[in-house]
């Protein structure tokens, strides 16, 4: 195709030096500022295309959105105008800042980076599209392309062509579901973006809103991991059917040495509800750059620690510690003070052995402490040791939150409910909480509800359930106890969180009955239980239950 500008062309004050790319929104050129003396990209659209009325107010919507924007991470907008050359129809150009160096794209598949640098990049990239959700404008065309990365290390987003301008109402947060627009770019029902990276809500033609940046990151996330887009077809068509229906193939299947911490991230960002995402995109690059800080304990903690080079990043990324943990809760009656627990047993002052006689003494127990405040009920720690879940009391109400261990910052997932809020647990995961609360349909029952961990609309999943749920190792299943005093039983309950079906696993007679959360083995196919009588006193014993057949093993004497 005949390109709109040759060398030596002079538009403006610019002076054009040669061709950089073409793409859909127009053509790119290094040129010469001649008033400032300096090298700018040149971005025109074609003569060919200035009839075009929508892709004119496209091209002067990426001017306007960009140049709004002063981050380190965003590419600078010089100028926006329009002149003539060798007396063409008018062309319109964006004069804007030059980045040397390459796209994220030829990073992933071309110099084939290591992960770790990867995610450096990307957590930079976050923090610019943040800058620009925080000013009200959601980018809607994130792809490795539109990431450029200089020489010298540091990530540039380019291309607010698709960007939409919305009502900004300060920073987005867990009320911000649905950004309004003032005068929206584009009306719902139309369908703008590349369809490989855009969120299911764009590609059924719906107003978005910075969720939608989200989803888009998740794929550029996971193509940074697998070297393969999540979504891959050989049409356009598919490609979007794929989005809305399909799960992309799981990225330890692609890449096993991806640590279990990124995978994790990868699902957040790819879920298919706006609400089950991670909902904004600051949080997203917190986690990002942890990612980048921590890899090589993540990895090792996988299985694999492949040798990684640093990149420098807006804002130095500083080394922090390596994590532990695994779930525990936590019990409060007045003052509690929340616990990481990392080591071996320590009571009093006094060290304990371990093991026969003789033997190497136990490792001191570490305790650092998390938060101390008189209005806990509840806490419970995520597997990775990430985010800690408390209930708090104030004023006979029960709200539930979650802290980001790693910045001590809150998020307040659940407002003050009137009926308590108690038996917390987080899936394998660390994505979605699980909480017992009032049922609204019935309210002599108690329900289990399922809510995102950083936010999101809380899901009923199953009526009249009595204790805490055990969530299974692959996080489709969850077990819990019905009781059932009318019958003078109780039982063991195991529920699909797909379909929402149910089915007993077991049940006891009174004076017998389930006490406390049930627990899953690693591999999925049992559930342990405790059990208790009050049959000529109380005696309380261990019951573990096949999942498949219901066969029971006691462990312990009743």
């Amino acid at each position: 195709m005949k390109r709109t500008l040759e060398p030596e062309d002079q538009i403006s004050r610019y002076r054009v030096v040669g061709p950089l790319g073409a793409g859909g929104m127009g053509e790119v050129y290094i040129a010469k500022d001649e008033s400032l003396n300096r090298n700018v990209a040149l971005k025109v659209l074609p003569a060919g295309l200035v009839k075009n009325e929508e892709r004119v107010r496209r091209f002067i919507t990426e001017a306007q959105s960009a140049s709004s924007l002063n981050h380190p991470n965003i590419v600078t907008i010089y100028e926006i105008g329009q002149d003539r050359v060798r007396g063409s129809d008018p062309i319109h150009f964006i004069s804007m800042e030059l980045v040397a160096g390459e796209t994220l794209g030829q990073k992933i598949h071309d110099e084939k980076l290591d992960l770790r640098t990867l995610l450096g990049y990307l957590a930079q990239a976050a923090e610019g599209i943040a800058k620009a959700h925080a000013a009200g404008i959601v980018h809607r065309d994130l792809k490795p392309g539109n990431i450029m990365v200089s020489k010298d290390g540091f990530t540039k987003v380019l291309d607010f062509g698709l960007a939409k301008l919305t009502e900004k109402q300060g920073e987005f947060g867990q009320d911000a579901t649905s950004a309004p627009t003032a005068a929206p770019a584009t009306g719902e029902g139309v369908i703008m973006g590349t369809a490989g990276y855009m969120s299911p809500e764009q590609v059924q033609g719906k107003i978005v809103d910075h969720r939608s940046d989200i989803f888009s990151m998740g794929c550029v996330l996971y193509e940074a991991a697998t070297r393969k887009r999540p979504f891959a077809a050989d049409s356009d068509l598919e490609v979007m059917h794929r989005i809305l229906k399909d799960r992309p193939t799981p990225v330890e299947e692609l890449n096993p040495q991806v640590p279990v911490e990124v995978r994790r991230i990868i699902r957040r960002c790819l879920a298919k509800s706006p609400d089950q995402r991670f909902q904004t995109m600051k949080d997203l690059a917190i986690e990002l750059r942890e990612a980048h800080d921590e890899y090589e304990s993540l990895a090792v903690s996988s299985g694999s620690a492949p040798s990684m080079t640093s990149v420098p990043s807006g804002g130095a990324i500083a080394p922090k510690p390596a994590r532990s943990g695994r779930t525990i809760g936590i019990a409060a009656a007045a003052v509690v003070v929340v616990a990481l627990v990392v080591g071996a047993y320590v009571v009093m002052g006094h060290k304990k052995k371990v093991g026969n006689a003789g033997g190497p003494p136990a490792a001191e127990m570490k305790l650092n402490v998390l938060m101390s405040r008189d209005d806990l009920g509840e806490a419970i720690l995520s597997s990775d040791g990430r985010y800690l879940a408390y209930v708090a009391t104030a004023e006979e109400k029960t709200s539930l939150n979650v802290r980001q261990v790693r910045t001590g910052s809150d998020v307040k997932i659940l407002p003050p409910q009137e009926y308590p809020i108690h038996g917390i647990s987080f899936s394998p995961d660390g994505d979605y909480l699980y909480y017992q609360n009032q049922d609204p349909g019935s309210p002599a029952y108690s329900a289990l509800f399922q809510v995102a961990s950083l936010g999101g609309t809380p899901r009923k999943v199953f009526f009249d359930v009595d204790t805490a749920a055990g969530v299974s190792p692959d996080g489709l299943r969850v077990a819990f106890r019905r009781g059932r005093p009318q019958d003078k039983v109780d039982t063991l309950i195991v529920g699909d969180l797909a379909t929402g079906s149910d089915r007993e696993l077991a049940r006891v007679s009174q004076p017998a009955s389930f006490n406390g959360a049930p627990a899953w083995s690693p591999d999925g196919k049992r559930v342990a239980t405790a059990l208790q009588s009050v049959e000529k006193g109380v005696h309380s014993w261990v019951a573990v239950f096949d999942v498949e057949s219901g066969r029971q093993e006691t462990i312990g004497s009743k």
